[in-house]
């Protein structure tokens, strides 16, 4: 076994504060990482993306601009999707932590596409 038993991950979770499970969870993934050499396959550029919770709009945004403000990042926006995106390590074998809303999938999509059209008659 790797990482914490149920018993003592609880009982870190209940004597932390907001968030702790979610640390717990990448110090796990870690040392995984570091145990399971044998065998690992080449990884590149990983993504980590946090899910933005809210019911509203609004609230969505606000959540997004929340993780832009903790990772020390501003917050994007293109093509229709609002962004906060910090990248760790070098390129090849990097992390990129990263939390997204669309608020209109149809109107992103039409932004994607007018932005490759654009491209390809460049």
């Amino acid at each position: 076994m790797q990482g914490f038993t149920d018993h003592e991950r609880s009982l870190a979770v209940a004597a932390g504060g907001p968030g702790i499970g979610f640390t717990i969870a990448l110090a796990e993934v870690s040392m995984y990482f570091d145990n399971h050499e044998k065998g690992r396959p080449r990884v590149a550029d990983a993504v980590l993306n946090i899910k933005v919770g809210g019911g509203t709009e609004a609230e969505k945004v606000a959540g997004v601009e929340a993780i832009a403000k903790w990772l020390g990042v501003k917050k994007d926006f293109r093509n229709g999707t609002h962004f906060a995106q910090r990248r760790w390590g070098a390129s090849g074998e990097s992390i990129t932590v990263e939390a997204h809303f669309t608020p209109d999938h149809d109107a992103a999509f039409a932004a994607l596409q007018q932005q490759a059209a654009e491209r390809g008659a460049a």
